[in-house]
């Protein structure tokens, strides 16, 4: 399993804090068993934050490390994955600095073409399983994150006017279906 390791939403510079919180979280992480982590961390700049990613790098020790889509924000994604290259990262989670993979489609396969092997690419950001086969094709990708999870309506429709039932969410939860998974793979496998 592999763990986000991110002490807040929004953006991915962080205060010296909250990077404590970080390594405190990657501490608990290790002994617990997560065989992986996946973070970001950028500078001011939006450039990689090449010291403090190596050092979580560092203290992860055996556990795989994935880059996450902070990498999207970069300036330029040439110079970023060279950076996190220099991390000792072992993955990339990118839209090629798009939206989603269909957009940043060509530019997930020039990083591809960059990476010769150096580090993984994983395509990911709008990877569905109506688009899979086209964007391993058109990225030539062999790593992918993807969603195939629908929502699905619960049992329980209270008579309390207690959500806004404008949203859906109120009544109703995310599922995923083996079916869609095995058809997943199967789209990448045969792509």
């Amino acid at each position: 399993m592999h763990v986000l390791l991110r002490p807040r939403g929004g953006d991915f510079v962080y205060s010296d804090a909250e990077l404590d919180v970080m390594r405190e979280d990657l501490k608990h992480l290790r002994l617990l068993g997560a065989s992986g982590v996946v973070l970001g961390v950028l500078r001011e700049d939006c450039s990689v934050d090449v010291k403090r990613t190596r050092e979580l790098v560092e203290m992860a020790d055996t556990l795989e490390v994935t880059f996450n889509r902070a990498f999207d924000h970069t300036a330029s994604l040439e110079d970023a994955l060279e950076d996190v290259i220099a991390t000792g990262c072992q993955r990339v989670l990118t839209s090629g600095g798009e939206r989603d993979v269909v957009s940043g489609g060509k530019a997930l396969a020039r990083l591809i073409e960059q990476a010769a092997g150096r580090i993984e690419i994983a395509a990911g950001g709008g990877l569905r399983l109506k688009n899979a086969a086209a964007v391993a094709r058109i990225t030539g990708a062999r790593h992918f994150h993807g969603s195939i999870r629908k929502i699905v309506t619960g049992p329980c429709r209270s008579s309390r006017d207690v959500h806004d039932e404008s949203d859906p969410s109120a009544h109703s939860r995310f599922v995923v279906e083996s079916d869609d998974v095995r058809a997943m793979i199967e789209n990448l496998t045969n792509a």
